[in-house]
């Protein structure tokens, strides 16, 4: 056979690979003629590309079988050849920056392990003092939102109280707040979550009429709840502009970096981590909001989150704010940037990635960008020194791009049977979820209100984030059948145990109406809740109201209220009854 048909056969078998570099040395095939070998081997010897190749344009390595052909080959025929590694050269694939190369074949397989994803510790809590000894769902959401977190909303709300009592009229819900409200307003949030109520209008809640829920009118008044909402601040207000001018983040920054710390001192992450965004709704005013149109909300702040895939714990987080001003805060927004941000706390660990590729890449091949005329289920491998390209028809008309630095193989999962899906891909779908996960779950039983304000919407994001990952650690805890309990359940008794010691104040505060009382008395399951249920008055303290029932030109005032409707009235207006009979005619 001449060179010149040989060479017009090559082409032919490489026509399929169309945007080569002009500069580029034509691809090569599996050779079978002697002769050829040798005139190939010359002119890649004698060519300028060939003669110095950059590591980073040659695939050789450990893991690589090498570009030399062996030249001691005869003139046998195809049939007769050897097959070993070393008369085969390897076909090669070119990115359309006409600078990558993609060997189609993974090469050279007899090599050691590699020395990556190196596990020291089992994932799970820490075995540290503190957190072994969280039982509880309060203790195990009390190392996320510590005291620091709370003392200084706390303080800085005050503040902000502070600065709008001068608009109330009423001081007495305008007055400072302390840690024991403040717990039991984020109580509330939590058990407005938990019935799936956070986004509806708060006077439904607190109806009276029947129609809403005892528990947040037995614990705090509507008015007072929805002050303590609205000044909710996080940060001194005094030095706030000039924080912002070098941090857009500066309203919620130490509280949120607080959290975080608090998320990796507290476990120790499984070998399978996720890397994601999600997008906290939000259409207010904001400097930093999103828009994402394939997402629910469509309009947020977006956070990227480092989450374990397996047991969906908050690990990292991390806020898009766009460019920072010039300043201690000036960060990247790359993609690659972000990434190694996230990963920061684990990157001792040697990782390996695996993610999918946008089809704008200049490095992948436009053999495996093409869709048509492509058999489907049927995969294309590209393969570097450390990194592995697949492209996946899995219907007509779609193509799935994965890239893999742990796997190095052209490995089929024989469990997806007919779909004949790559193993990269089936190992992509098992550990793709956990941000997805932590989203749903997030919003199924969500803290969040509506609200103007960005910096409360951070803050919703962080009771949600705190609620999770105290389960978490509540489920590892507890390794009884109590650690089985629903998700919904274990936030009810998360609200419970938030509100429970401003609820006993209040149930002693004797301004505070009967009927409320008795009620926080019989859902805290208080001794004294037959007590005051089986008193037909009750006497307040040197505090007297006109009857009800008489005319108001009487002008007749009493001390004693009805068992039944709490209305003053006289004692011309009520009747008398036993101890005994009251008891058994109460329900």
């Amino acid at each position: 056979m001449s060179y010149e048909n040989e060479q017009k056969r090559l082409t032919a078998m490489w026509a399929i690979y169309d945007d080569i570099p002009e500069n580029a040395e034509e691809p090569l095939g599996f050779e079978s003629d002697g002769e050829l070998l040798d005139h190939v081997s010359e002119r890649l010897s004698n060519s300028d590309s060939a003669q110095e190749i950059e590591p980073s344009d040659e695939i050789e390595n450990e893991h690589y079988e090498p570009l030399d052909v062996d030249r001691s080959v005869d003139n046998s025929t195809s049939n007769d050849r050897p097959t070993s590694s070393s008369n085969i050269r390897r076909r090669y694939m070119w990115g359309k920056d006409g600078k990558t190369k993609w060997a189609e074949s993974p090469g050279n397989q007899a090599v050691r392990t590699r020395s990556v994803n190196i596990v020291t510790h089992l994932p799970g809590p820490k075995k540290t003092t503190t957190v072994t000894a969280a039982k509880t769902p309060l203790a195990c959401w009390s190392l996320f939102v510590d005291n620091v977190m709370l003392d200084d909303t706390v303080k800085y709300t005050n503040e902000e109280i502070n600065h709008k009592s001068q608009n109330y009229f009423d001081k007495h819900m305008i007055r400072e707040t302390n840690t024991i409200e403040l717990k039991a307003a984020l109580g509330l949030l939590y058990l407005a979550g938990v019935f799936r109520s956070s986004r509806q209008n708060l006077e439904d809640l607190w109806a009276n009429d029947g129609t809403g829920v005892d528990i947040f009118r037995s614990t705090m008044p509507l008015k007072r709840f929805q002050i303590l909402v609205a000044c909710f601040r996080f940060d001194c207000a005094g030095t706030r502009n000039d924080r912002r001018r070098i941090d857009k983040l500066a309203p919620i920054r130490a509280i949120f970096e607080r959290f975080i710390n608090h998320c990796q001192e507290c476990y120790t992450p499984s070998e399978y981590m996720t890397i994601d965004e999600k997008l906290e709704a939000f259409r207010g005013r904001c400097g930093i909001r999103q828009y994402i149109p394939n997402k629910p909300a469509k309009y947020g702040i977006k956070v990227f989150a480092l989450v374990d895939a397996r047991t969906f714990y908050i690990f990292n987080l991390g806020v898009y704010v766009g460019k920072q001003p010039d300043g201690l805060f000036p960060l990247s927004n790359k993609p690659d940037d972000i990434v190694l941000r996230l990963v920061e706390p684990i990157r001792e660990y040697k990782l390996t990635a695996v993610c999918t590729l946008k089809k704008n890449k200049r490095e992948i091949p436009p053999v495996m960008l093409a869709v048509r005329g492509r058999e489907e289920r049927i995969s294309m491998f590209g393969f570097q020194s450390d990194i592995m390209l697949v492209s996946y028809i899995p219907k007509k008309g779609k193509n799935v791009l994965l890239f893999s630095t742990l796997h190095h193989d052209r490995k089929i999962d024989t469990d997806t049977n007919e779909w004949k899906k790559p193993e990269v891909i089936t190992f992509y779908n098992f550990t793709k979820g956990g941000v997805d996960v932590v989203d749903e779950l997030s919003g199924t039983y969500s803290v969040s209100r509506n609200s103007r304000r960005w910096p409360l919407t951070l803050f919703y994001s962080i009771l949600n984030s705190a609620a999770i990952n105290a389960m978490i650690i509540w489920k590892s805890n507890n390794n009884d059948k109590t650690s089985k309990l629903p998700r919904r359940k274990l936030l009810k008794e998360l609200g419970l145990f938030l509100v429970k010691e401003y609820r006993e104040k209040r149930q002693e505060n004797p301004y505070v109406r009967r009927e409320l009382r008795r009620q926080i008395a019989e859902t805290s399951g208080s001794s004294d809740g037959q007590g005051i249920r089986g008193d037909p008055f009750a006497k307040r303290q040197k505090v007297s109201r006109r009857c009800c029932l008489c005319p108001r030109k009487a002008d007749r005032k009493s001390f004693y209220t009805c068992h039944s409707c709490n209305h003053y009235i006289c004692m011309d207006h009520c009747s008398f009854t036993c101890d005994e009979c009251q008891v058994s005619n109460s329900p």
